[in-house]
């Protein structure tokens, strides 16, 4: 088997250093307590998908968006060189009717 730095195919290269990176934010988030439920590797590099998140994710992007009384609001952050995203959801009628 060839060593990490020494592979025939540039890709194959590539999709060893995006495991890497993959595999330190993983680390990074299982001791945070998050839960993982899916990564994905190629384009801009590795992208995790996690539940949302115990703080301590600083710095996040958002963007938010209401259908049907349900507020949505998707995050992204970087993490050890990856791009991690979750997904926060608010019943906007069942906050306002705890009011």
């Amino acid at each position: 088997m060839n060593a990490p730095d020494t592979f025939r195919q540039p890709g194959n290269a590539v999709a060893a250093a995006q495991l890497a990176h993959a595999q330190a934010a993983l680390d990074y988030l299982d001791a945070a307590g998050a839960i993982v439920l899916a990564v994905h590797l190629g384009g801009s590099g590795p992208c995790i998908e996690i539940d949302a998140p115990p703080r301590f994710v600083s710095g996040a992007l958002a963007a938010r968006s209401t259908v049907h009384g349900i507020r949505k609001t998707t995050r992204v952050a970087r993490v050890r060189g990856c791009t991690v995203s979750w997904i926060e959801r608010v019943d906007v009628g069942a906050a306002r009717a705890r009011r």
